[in-house]
């Protein structure tokens, strides 16, 4: 297949999701340490820049044209993005590893100019929120929110390079963490997952309303927590309660289909999963907001769900959905009618499929439990567990990669 950059965002996240969970795999002492340790901060981008970031860049090039009928992103424009990305990407995860403040925020910079050539690339999604889609509004507002993280995470290198604003760095971090994993990622994932799995999607006799209820309870607690987090701390549980509610407004459809048992797929019902992972950091979330459990292992429990469990559950489980599609449209869509053609399902395995979700699941549970029980053992099974479902996922990308002959 020739390489395009959103495969090559694909191929990119996929082995930093790898890579990242083999040195967690090697060294799961790290999950019994504080948070705040400049080694664990750089892995942490190791998921957040390059796995989670790259996967949404590289899938959103493609379903943007398909859902919005746009033109496909510049393909120019779009290598630069990833080249840029890979460079700023990068050298935030080394300095930070090396504890070098000033090569953390020349290196945010990077981002931070890639965002807008990110928002410049998309123009086209702006534009179709702007005419009312749904779907497009949820896209646009994770850019913009991409731009936020990337503006904050930049101005917290700054400030612990050359002190600016006297803040503690601890909420400064959270609220980049917020900003990062709700607004970038979770935006996009809701946003998508209405056309992808449309039980998250309202009821069209709820329409319009409910979507703009949605919609602007998340928006609203998502900036009102970052301003509290920054500056107003008697007001971080208001604001996550309204978070944490607009949330779980977003998974009624979920649940009611896994109470009905009315799942009839794969990739939904791990959806499903993702889900239920999701709501579980919902709860450690407010747990935290209320300071009902200030220790550092509940904060750590808690990132480690919104990006392991909730994160990497519902990518994997959209991407099982969609590369199959995108790949069999490649290969034989011009044969379909001319002659014999695999039916898209046979493109990948789906024992593969349900064991990396079930790894990834279930390992997330295991290592968010050794992490609250300070328990080393359960975090290097669970770690091995996760390390074990990323090897699957790859390998059935592999698998669809090599099946069948290219179309000619």
């Amino acid at each position: 297949m020739r390489l395009d950059p959103t495969k090559a965002f694909v191929f990119t996240g996929i082995l930093s999701f790898l890579g990242g969970m083999v040195w967690l795999a090697l060294h799961p002492e790290l999950l019994e340490a504080h948070f705040y340790r400049p080694d664990l901060i750089g892995l942490t981008h190791v998921l957040t820049l390059g796995w989670i970031s790259m996967m949404i860049l590289g899938m959103l090039g493609r379903l943007s044209p398909m859902l919005f009928h746009l033109d496909p992103p510049n393909r120019k424009l779009t290598w630069l993005v990833y080249a840029l990305w890979v460079i700023g990407g990068s050298g935030i995860i080394s300095h930070m590893w090396w504890n070098e403040p000033f090569g953390v925020w020349t290196s945010a910079l990077c981002l931070w100019i890639t965002t807008f050539l990110i928002l410049l690339s998309h123009r086209g999604i702006l534009k179709r929120a702007r005419e009312g889609d749904w779907i497009a509004r949820y896209a646009a507002a994770a850019m913009v929110h991409l731009l936020l993280a990337a503006t904050l995470g930049m101005f917290i290198g700054i400030n612990k390079h050359v002190t600016l604003v006297s803040i503690h760095p601890y909420r400064a971090v959270s609220a980049h963490f917020h900003l990062a994993e709700v607004g970038w990622v979770t935006f996009m994932i809701l946003g998508f997952g209405r056309k992808l799995w449309p039980s998250l999607a309202p009821s069209p006799e709820n329409e319009p309303g409910e979507s703009r209820l949605r919609f602007w309870l998340l928006e609203t607690g998502l900036l009102g927590l970052t301003v509290a987090l920054l500056f107003i701390p008697s007001l971080v549980p208001v604001f996550g309660t309204l978070l944490a509610v607009a949330v779980l407004i977003h998974f009624r459809g979920p649940f009611r289909k896994m109470i009905t048992r009315t799942i009839r797929d794969r990739a939904s019902f791990w959806a499903a999963i993702s889900v239920i992972l999701a709501t579980v950091t919902v709860m450690v979330g407010l747990i935290l907001g209320f300071g009902l459990a200030p220790d550092h292992r509940m904060a750590m429990a808690y990132g480690f769900l919104a990006l392991v469990g909730w994160n990497a559950v519902a990518i994997t489980s959209f991407a099982l959905k969609l590369l199959p599609m995108w790949i069999w449209q490649e290969r034989f869509g011009e044969d379909l009618g001319n002659k014999p053609v695999p039916a898209m399902r046979d493109l990948y395995s789906r024992r593969l499929q349900d064991g990396t979700g079930g790894l990834l699941a279930g390992g997330t549970v295991v290592t968010g439990a050794g992490i609250l029980a300070s328990q080393g053992l359960l975090i290097a099974i669970g770690l091995w567990m996760i390390l074990t479902g990323v090897l699957l996922f790859g390998v059935n990308v592999v698998l669809m990669l090599r099946r069948g002959p290219r179309s000619t």
